[in-house]
């Protein structure tokens, strides 16, 4: 009998929390994506800055290459 009980309120309890269930997970959700976008972001950057470091790399070499320096 006491474990119907308690899994009544449980029940009950569960009833009542699940609007901010509902919310925690949205905010979550929200979280997750703005990490996903940051995410893609700094890999964009450093994919910019490796190309930028070649680049800058290849110039030295052409400029030693003609003893401009």
């Amino acid at each position: 009998m006491e474990f119907a009980v308690f899994i009544l309120l449980l029940l009950i309890a569960l009833a009542l929390a699940s609007p901010f269930i509902g919310v925690l997970s949205f905010v979550v959700e929200l979280l997750a994506a703005f990490a996903g976008l940051m995410v893609r972001a700094v890999r964009a950057l450093i994919g910019s800055l490796r190309r930028t470091a070649a680049r800058d790399r290849g110039n030295d070499c052409d400029r030693a290459d003609r003893g401009d320096r």
